[in-house]
């Protein structure tokens, strides 16, 4: 995460979601990586609402994948 510019706090919370999972034979990037895009989608988007309205999974993370690229994006490019 160090090439992000991920806010302290965000970076806080994916080390501690990284860490309470066993990620036998996942690079750090991918561990990152997974959290990241699992932490987004779940709690900044509407994905978990679509489901409840009859989405299917691949679906509705196909809709709300354009909203977390966006997160990711600003990060990147914030100073």
């Amino acid at each position: 995460m160090t090439s992000l510019r991920c806010p302290d706090f965000a970076v806080a919370f994916f080390v501690a979601e990284i860490a309470k999972k066993d990620w036998k034979g996942a690079s750090i990037g991918m561990a990152v990586g997974i959290t990241m895009q699992n932490v987004l989608r779940h709690s900044m988007t509407d994905y978990d609402q679509l489901l409840l309205c009859g989405a299917k999974r691949e679906d509705a993370r196909r809709r709300v994948q354009p909203s977390i690229n966006g997160m990711i994006a600003s990060w990147k490019n914030s100073k």
